[in-house]
């Protein structure tokens, strides 16, 4: 579909009800979770104050049965091996995002949102520093697609013209996604 085609403007939803999949009675899992919902509205004609500049998915197929939701059962994960390909994958699309920024940029950082020591392990590896780290999972817990939009919309009157921030995300699959977000001056 041409851009021209396509409607001025789209609402995309994300609610996230992850507490409905855990047992309470896995106290290894049912402290980790919250729920939430974000939504964005989005143009491909009007231009917006950010815009992305870049992205990246991919998936670890292989990696499929290390975070399940079985038909009529429980949220399950193999918590050691999840949190080790999380760390990786967003230090290294993390240190991808920040190759060719201008120089003097100000960047942030927002993580999936799963575990603060696991977020805080990709800034030391990426070199980012506490202030440029935005986080909210201290706070609502792990609230799966809606963290890094919930953390983004809480910053939203701290961002200032020329910033960047770098989305970086892992989930179940085992999935990686990141975005490059640039905020414009608008009149």
């Amino acid at each position: 579909m041409a851009t021209d085609q396509l409607p001025s403007f789209v609402l995309t939803v994300q609610p996230e009800g992850l507490t409905r999949t855990v047992d309470f009675r896995d106290r290894s899992v049912a402290v980790l979770f919250g729920d939430a919902c974000s939504a964005a509205v989005t143009s491909s004609s009007e231009k917006a104050r950010i815009s992305v500049t870049a992205s990246n998915c991919g998936t670890n197929a292989a990696g499929c049965e290390k975070v399940t939701i079985p038909v009529a059962g429980h949220f399950r994960q193999d918590g050691h091996a999840v949190q080790g390909f999380a760390i990786r994958r967003m230090t290294e699309s993390l240190q991808d995002l920040k190759t060719g920024l201008p120089e003097g940029c100000s960047l942030r950082f927002i993580g999936h949102q799963a575990n603060l020591g696991a977020l805080q392990t990709v800034c030391e590896r990426a070199g980012i520093r506490e202030t440029q780290h935005w986080h909210n999972v201290s706070d609502f817990g792990n609230t799966g697609g809606s963290g890094a939009p919930t953390v983004l919309s809480g910053h939203w009157d701290a961002l200032g013209p020329g910033d960047r921030v770098a989305i970086c995300l892992a989930g179940a699959g085992l999935t990686w996604a990141n975005l490059l977000l640039s905020v414009e001056d608008l009149p």
